[in-house]
């Protein structure tokens, strides 16, 4: 089985998202996904340690044999506008339900689901403990917008 590093670097503008995201094989690599993500931010020059905050907000499978460890990066200021950026406002986007509860994974998935399920994750973090505030005010605002709601739901 194949392990993927799903990275999404994201900041606010207004409503919307703005958002890269990045797939690192790590398969092979034997060590902890944490350290490859942050060596990957590093090394890329996409977050700067200050006012940054980086949290792993999912998994997933995805057939055949990829297994999807989904990482949420926030920064300041728009991940620079390369090819591949994208704007969405995703406080409103429905998730995906399961129609079985002994199989939760919804047959799909989209991207602005991952990430709609991680900016939720991020709220939920913010509204617990203020977690995301101590290293930005800017992004727990934004994160209000956000219902901290689960990860999906049963349709």
């Amino acid at each position: 089985m194949k392990v993927w590093i799903e990275l999404f670097r994201v900041s606010f503008e207004g409503p919307e998202v703005c958002y890269k995201t990045t797939r690192i094989d790590a398969t092979a690599r034997g060590c902890d996904p944490d350290d490859l993500v942050a060596e990957h931010l590093r090394s890329s020059g996409l977050l700067p340690q200050e006012r940054a905050f980086v949290h792993s907000t999912s998994w997933r499978y995805e057939g055949p044999a990829n297994l999807v460890l989904t990482y949420l990066a926030l920064g300041e200021g728009p991940p620079e506008l390369a090819p591949g950026t994208r704007r969405a406002d995703l406080r409103a986007i429905a998730l995906p339900p399961s129609a079985d509860a002994c199989r939760p994974r919804p047959a799909e998935i989209r991207e602005e689901h991952v990430l709609a399920h991680g900016l939720r994750h991020l709220a939920l973090l913010e509204q617990q403990r203020s977690a995301v505030a101590a290293a930005s005010a800017s992004f727990a605002q934004a994160l209000a917008g956000y219902d901290p709601g689960p990860a999906g739901r049963l349709g």
